[in-house]
């Protein structure tokens, strides 16, 4: 049950109160925004969905990536590659809540790593970074505001702060595949050289 009370600053305040729930509490700008919030906590709290933000403060980043470890890595290709990335986002992250990472933090992190790594291996860690708080968010059901990674690569568009990776520069050259040839005694890897 929702309790509105308007505030000496012209603000409403707003308490949803549900049998086995601490009081929730919120303060709007008007009573149209006050009512929605209050209607979509209570339904969270119906659907058992909802989770207060003391709660979510209290789920480290490094537990969600080991149950994301266990239950998605665990069936990927390059899994070792994966685990090597999370265990590296747990160096930056891991005793941090995963409520109180922030786009700004994720910058921070892009930069400090950029300066011993290429671009394009940054790209692969946002990547494997965005798929855990999609985790989070879809499959743990947090209530996170945003996937701040998303949010950080909108700002890495706008400064070119990644810069795209190198292109192959050299190719194989035909004396190369020549000595190749002379070098093997398989037919059939004669046959992959010619045909790749």
């Amino acid at each position: 049950m929702a309790q509105f009370r308007l505030l000496p600053s012209g603000k409403v305040q707003v308490v949803v109160r549900r049998r086995g729930h601490e009081p929730i509490y919120g303060t709007f700008p008007n009573k149209t925004i006050a009512k929605a919030w209050a209607q979509d906590v209570e339904r969270k709290i119906w659907e058992k969905s909802y989770l207060p933000t003391r709660q979510l403060d209290r789920v480290l980043f490094s537990v969600i990536v080991d149950d994301f470890a266990q239950r998605i890595v665990s069936r990927m290709r390059g899994q070792k590659s994966a685990r090597s990335r999370l265990k590296t986002l747990c160096t930056s992250f891991g005793p941090t809540a995963i409520g109180q990472i922030t786009s700004e933090h994720v910058i921070e992190y892009v930069d400090r790593r950029l300066q011993s790594i290429t671009g394009e291996t940054m790209r692969k860690e946002l990547t494997l970074f965005s798929r855990v708080f999609r985790y989070a968010m879809k499959i743990k059901k947090l209530p996170l505001r945003e996937n701040p990674v998303a949010t950080a690569r909108e700002e890495f568009a706008l400064t070119k702060m990644l810069k795209p990776g190198r292109a192959r520069e050299r190719r194989i050259s035909d004396e190369e595949i020549n000595r190749i040839e002379a070098a093997s005694e398989s037919i059939v890897y004669l046959a992959m050289v010619h045909l790749a």
